[in-house]
């Protein structure tokens, strides 16, 4: 039985880890995140607590082609109009 489940596990591509799902694998991935916010950022361990953490994930994903208000087309980067023309 024990070989018929290595059979069909999940094949992991190259550079791909395989996950656990345990509490000191979510630890170990939240000190890794906090750290390396820290290193890039130039933030204090202290700035990084006292953060809104869903908000801070949210920050750290967001990408420009998510904002609604700019698109790119072919390269070109298009900013949605706030206000009408002053020719108008």
């Amino acid at each position: 039985m024990f070989e018929n489940f290595r059979r069909h596990a999940k094949k992991l591509t190259a550079g791909e880890l395989p996950q656990e799902d345990t509490p000191a694998e979510y630890r170990k991935t939240i000190v890794g995140l906090k750290r390396t916010i820290c290193r890039e950022f130039d933030w204090s361990l202290h700035q990084v607590d006292e953060t809104d953490f869903s908000n801070l994930i949210a920050f750290i994903q967001y990408k420009p082609s998510d904002d609604p208000n700019i698109r790119v087309i072919n390269g070109k980067t298009y900013h949605r109009a706030t206000k009408a023309p002053s020719w108008l």
